[in-house]
């Protein structure tokens, strides 16, 4: 298993079985079949030490992030353009005294790439004030 040649893979491997309870010395004393510590390993979870470490080696950071990460973040992000947007609203109510609120840092998650603005031309605005006539 090319798994067990790699430094890293091996001692992740070894410290997800060790957390169900098994030795990956077996192996070595051949107590273990290379066909169940191949099951063994194939059916670790996805939260697993190996899993993750195979899935940033083949895309990246982002398999760090799973879908409730995915959730915090947009929640969070939300918050914090909520609380912004209501500041200012006061500042403006206030008179535009003091310092304008800045805008916040969004979490983006790894491998978020933000998308092109995309400008309507000239034709696609007079076309669409056009259609409001009719």
């Amino acid at each position: 298993m090319s798994i067990l040649r790699d430094a890293v893979t091996s001692r992740k491997l070894e410290a997800d079985l060790a957390d169900a309870g098994i030795d990956l010395v077996d192996y070595y004393r051949k107590k273990m079949s290379k066909r169940k510590l191949f099951v063994l390993a194939w059916e670790l979870p996805l939260s697993s030490r190996l899993k993750r470490e195979l899935g940033r080696r083949e895309i990246g950071d982002q398999i760090e992030w799973d879908h409730s990460d995915y959730l915090m973040a947009a929640t969070a992000n939300f918050a914090a353009q909520n609380a912004y947007l209501t500041a200012c609203i006061v500042w403006q109510n206030g008179g535009g005294k003091g310092e304008q609120p800045k805008e916040p840092e969004m979490i983006e998650p790894p491998g978020y790439q933000p998308p092109e603005p995309e400008f309507a031309t000239t034709e696609d605005i007079m076309c669409f004030l056009g259609s409001l006539g009719s």
